[in-house]
């Protein structure tokens, strides 16, 4: 008897095979493809530490599941995420570094505006979000100002308010500063109203910060990008931006294309040695 096998083209087959190791895609809950590394894990399993700890608990926990990058940690979630699904939780799953959150600059405050923005999408979709969408609304009257935002958010459509809000959040990087500037200057406070020395100081203690990042070569530098508003693609801008000593900003041109165009951060004007920098270039 004979067998014909079917006739495989091999540049599919690598294909096929490359796709299936990819590292960055984790398996879904079930996949065939999962193996179980219980055994070199010290016999850790997510199902039993975490899942049944949020079964168990009869008040709100939180949860941390750590591991290096590549260990199957989102893997390992996704199979939390279907286990807890089964058992009538309601689990919204997102990764770190999706859409609104920088996986290089993240802090606590970005992870819990994301997990609201993501709340807010999926509830859409299943039930009322309206009592989020109205903390939302008293969070756009104190940073709509700050976001240079001249729209009022009562007005939106869902949509729009999510797109808005994802668009606010993403921005955040900046207004921190200023609203931790705000902050220091309220703690640096007894008695309403805040002094302008309270806001002094704390412009001063922040302008510090930003004279100890800079290391002595780099203020020649800052004081070009002050003049021309660009930079070049070299390792020496590029760690200046990362510390915030250089921010990008972008636009529209006229025909819709995306123009970029650098300054320095503003708490920069006023320490001595930029001042010098800016006087040599004259």
């Amino acid at each position: 008897m004979l067998y014909f096998l079917p006739t495989v083209n091999s540049t599919d087959l690598l294909a096929n095979l490359y796709n299936a190791f990819n590292p960055f895609e984790p398996l879904p809950a079930g996949d065939p493809k999962y193996v179980d590394c219980q055994d070199v894990r010290g016999d850790a399993d997510i199902l039993q530490e975490l899942g049944n700890r949020m079964q168990l608990a009869n008040t709100n926990t939180c949860q941390l599941y750590s591991g290096h990058r590549g260990a199957g940690k989102s893997t390992e979630l996704l199979r939390l995420k279907k286990y807890l699904e089964n058992r009538q939780f309601y689990v919204v799953y997102f990764a770190a570094d999706e859409e609104d959150i920088d996986s290089e600059d993240a802090q606590y405050t970005d992870i819990l505006l994301a997990c609201t923005r993501r709340l807010l999408k999926d509830l859409k979709e299943i039930a009322s979000p309206r009592p989020i969408l109205d903390w939302l609304k008293d969070r756009w009257v104190d940073l709509k100002d700050l976001a240079l935002t001249p729209i009022e958010f009562e007005k939106m459509a869902v949509e729009v308010q999510l797109a808005q809000f994802a668009k606010l959040t993403a921005n955040l990087g900046h207004v921190r500063n200023l609203l931790l500037l705000t902050q220091d200057a309220i703690g640096r406070t007894d008695e309403l109203p805040v002094s302008q020395k309270a806001v002094r100081r704390a412009i001063t203690q922040a302008r510090d910060t930003y004279r100890r990042t800079v290391e002595n070569h780099q203020w020649c530098l800052l004081a070009e990008v002050s003049c021309s508003k660009r930079i070049i693609n070299d390792d020496l801008y590029r760690s200046l931006m990362y510390n915030r000593c250089l921010l990008e900003y972008r636009y529209l041109d006229d025909d819709g294309e995306m123009q970029r165009w650098y300054d320095i951060h503003p708490l920069i004007q006023g320490i001595p040695e930029f001042k010098e920098a800016i006087a040599k270039l004259s």
